[in-house]
Formats: structure tokens, sequence, C-alpha cells
């Protein structure tokens, strides 16, 4: 009877050591499975990081360097637009600021010019270039201010204003005088006026 019940305590303490050491590695199979997760989660998020850092610091560099590009295409732009010409008559000037569009253009091929210029309605003059000027992508009409040189879309002639006058149908803006006004609207009738590119 003592035998069986020493058999029963021995086997009672072998199952009791065997579940336990059982545990126990579950435990620190677990437990390096954690330090395993944590362990490769440190790098990710810190190479997660410096990606994002220099994701970040492209995207700064590249938008400085757009930026920087819209600064010199503006620069250029202001540029194209400054087109002056220069009209000689009688030992005297007068210089225009021209809008860069299609009828300017279809005027600065065809310089240096010398035409004649009329007075027309007493407060502009004009005057028919070698060609007819482009109307292409002109507006319907224009309220000109003195000062202004426009062309008349149905007779394709220049037309400088020296009076104020209402808005006209056909009339294109192309630029405006930032010298000399006086002098042409003082010119007499027939003047032959050079016209050149500046």
């Amino acid at each position: 009877m003592r035998k069986i019940r020493k058999w029963i305590i021995f086997l009672a303490i072998l199952t009791s050591s065997f579940v336990l050491s059982a545990c126990n590695n579950t435990s620190s199979a677990k437990t390096k499975a954690d330090d395993l997760n944590v362990l490769s989660q440190v790098p990710n998020n810190q190479s997660t990081n410096a990606t994002d850092k220099i994701k970040t610091t492209n995207k700064i560099n590249a938008t400085n360097k757009v930026n920087s590009n819209d600064k010199v295409n503006s620069h250029d732009k202001i540029n194209e637009h400054e087109i002056r010409i220069k009209l000689t008559f009688d030992d005297k000037e007068a210089i225009a600021v021209l809008e860069n569009n299609p009828t300017t253009q279809s005027l600065i091929v065809q310089l240096p010019i010398t035409v004649s210029f009329d007075d027309f309605a007493v407060a502009e003059k004009i005057a028919y270039t070698p060609t007819e000027l482009s109307q292409k992508e002109a507006p319907s009409g224009y309220n000109p201010d003195i000062g202004d040189i426009t062309c008349y879309g149905p007779w394709g002639n220049l037309a400088i204003y020296y009076k104020d006058q209402p808005y006209a149908n056909g009339l294109i803006p192309m630029g405006y005088f930032e010298s000399g006004l006086e002098e042409l609207s003082n010119m007499e009738k027939g003047v032959r006026v050079t016209i050149e590119k500046m």
C-alpha cells in the first residue's frame, strides 16, 4: 500500500514538473516572440520616420524649385510684355509700350516702316501699315483712354488716341504711349513717321 502511495506521489510530482516546465517554455517562447516583435518594430519605426523625413525634405526642395522657376517665368513674361516702339517725325520722337498679342506681333514683324499719319475725328491719329494688322484673338471692342495705341479691326489700321473717346466695336488695344503724346497730337496732316522697335 505504501509503495502504491509513493508511486502516486512520484507520478503527481513528475506530472506537475512536466506541466510547469511546459508552461515556462510557452511563456519564454511568448516573451521571445514579443521581444522580437518589439525589436523588429523599432527599426521599422525609425526607418519610417527617416523615410518620411526624406520625403518631406524632397517635397520642400521640389516646392522651392517650382517657386524659383515660377519667379523666373514671371520675370520672363514681364519682359515679353514690355515691347517698346519708337515713332520718329520732324526731329521729334514718341515711345509706346505694347502688349504682347497677335495684333501687336503683326505690327512688329513689319518694322521698321515709314507711314503717313492723318487726323481722325479730332481725337485720334491714324495710319495704314503695309499689311493690315491681325484681328486674331481680338476682343469685340474696346473703350480707349488718352494715350492708347490701338488697331481698328475693320480697317486694319493704327489709331492713336490723344482725346477721350467712347467704346468702339472692332477696336483692339495694343498698348500706350509713355512719352511724346503731345507731339503726336500736334502733328500736321500727312506727316511721315518712322516706326521701329526699340
